[in-house]
């Protein structure tokens, strides 16, 4: 069960999908009626997601506790 209880940001990318950063449970992608969820186990640095920020080529890179991840 995906808990967003403790949310510390909230960004959109350019297709209207919604980034969501949690405290300790990775960052969430809602997208349409999809959510996907990223976590250690898939290759960020950390789980505690301050920020996710896209760049102008489309590149989503996600500040966490433990460095920046793309």
């Amino acid at each position: 069960e995906l808990n967003l209880s403790m949310v510390l940001s909230l960004s959109a990318d350019r297709t209207g999908s919604i980034w969501v950063g949690t405290d300790g449970n990775g960052v969430v992608r809602i997208s349409n009626s999809e959510i996907t969820q990223y976590t250690t186990r898939n290759g960020l640095t950390g789980d505690i997601i301050f920020g996710v920020y896209e760049d102008r080529n489309e590149t989503i890179w996600v500040t966490t506790n433990n460095g920046i991840c793309r």
